[in-house]
């Protein structure tokens, strides 16, 4: 797998020169999640337009959009990880906490095989993850001073996209070495 350091460059890389698109793509999804239900379709769309973003394919910030050809299988996708995760919180919060990063890769699977039910989705996302789970929550670690930094106003606006599209770069190198 490639190192945080590298998928971050990957990330950098699909938004040069498409910053303010993927700003826009943020808001347009922040603005539809609002609306009840319509949140999984969203995060569905987000996973698709940052995929394509960091593979360099033509990108719209109406990309986000497309998780409404999945709507149920996106909210039935939200459901039960929500309640699976919920029972592995019972258990004790550690075990939640590492079956959300098990889950974590579930929208990106949906978004990038429509045909995919739900559960199938949620059950590649958590093979995909065996022994990458560390890896994605280092990832996320290197993210704690860009955190700090959102306390500025606006600075999310930019951070959040860089965000998601190194999240969609980690999904493309894990699905590349299992392949």
């Amino acid at each position: 797998m490639k190192s945080s350091a590298e998928l971050k460059v990957i990330a950098k890389d699909g938004l040069k020169g498409k910053t303010g698109q993927a700003i826009g793509a943020m808001i347009l999804m922040a603005i539809l999640s609002a609306i009840p239900f319509c949140s999984p379709a969203m995060m569905a769309g987000y996973a698709k337009y940052n995929l394509k973003l960091v593979r360099k394919e033509e990108t719209s910030a109406t990309d986000v959009t497309q998780g409404f050809n999945v709507f149920g299988k996106a909210l039935w996708l939200q459901i039960i990880m929500v309640f699976f995760i919920y029972l592995w919180m019972i258990l004790l919060i550690i075990p939640g906490i590492v079956k959300a990063f098990a889950y974590s890769l579930s929208f990106y699977f949906l978004a990038e095989n429509p045909t995919m039910t739900a559960r199938e989705a949620l059950s590649a996302s958590k093979n995909l993850m065996q022994g990458k789970k560390g890896k994605l929550f280092y990832l996320y670690l290197t993210f704690i001073g860009w955190g700090i930094l959102c306390m500025i106003p606006f600075v999310f606006l930019w951070v959040g996209p860089y965000m998601s599209a190194t999240t969609a770069a980690f999904y493309n190198d894990a699905v590349s070495q299992n392949a």
